[in-house]
């Protein structure tokens, strides 16, 4: 059962988050962290930046995972297996 207090995202109210590339989601989930440090929004206005401060955060995650998993390759070795191995990028 959902906590009375608990609120979702009406339908009607996409997460856009989800299509926003590395860069812009984390630029976009600085400034929310400087909203929230400033101490100055009102209680729902601090609870819906945090809300869309963790939607940016799981993006940016989403996406690290990804790029992660793009920089690992497969190897065989002399009898044929494979071996999966991290390829190490400079940064």
């Amino acid at each position: 059962m959902a906590h009375p207090r608990s609120r979702k995202r009406p339908a009607s109210e996409p997460d856009v988050s989800q299509e926003l590339p590395f860069e812009a989601a984390f630029a976009q989930m600085q400034q929310v962290i400087e909203q929230l440090e400033r101490g100055d929004l009102p209680l729902d206005g601090a609870i819906a930046a945090f809300e869309r401060g963790m939607a940016l955060a799981q993006r940016c995650n989403i996406l690290l995972d990804n790029a992660q998993l793009r920089v690992q390759a497969l190897e065989a070795d002399d009898t044929g297996a494979f071996t999966l191995l991290d390829i190490e990028v400079d940064a």
